[in-house]
């Protein structure tokens, strides 16, 4: 069997399938970050929209989990090795 990568139609249908790839790995990802809160701290994860919650610890929570994703995606897409068609015109057009 080939390597899906090998030829452009699979080069193709992964970089189409990036999105969501990246969807469901971040979904997945904020799972197991919220129940790791739960088991590291012994207390529910802060919801972000709770007023409950002091707001510094729902920022500080916020700004973990948007570190921890864009890190996961800028690495899904460094592996699929393909970069967005904007940033290619934009850079052909200088």
């Amino acid at each position: 069997m080939s390597d899906p990568d090998s030829t452009p139609n699979g080069r193709m249908l992964l970089t189409q399938a990036a999105p969501l790839i990246t969807l469901a790995t971040t979904w997945a990802i904020r799972r197991a970050m919220i129940s790791g809160y739960q088991s590291v701290t012994g207390t529910p994860a802060p919801l972000l929209h709770s007023r409950s919650a002091p707001a510094g610890k729902r920022m500080l929570w916020a700004a973990t989990m948007a570190a921890v994703i864009a890190g996961v995606e800028m690495v899904i897409w460094h592996v699929i090795g393909d970069e967005p068609e904007i940033e290619e015109a934009a850079i052909s057009a200088e």
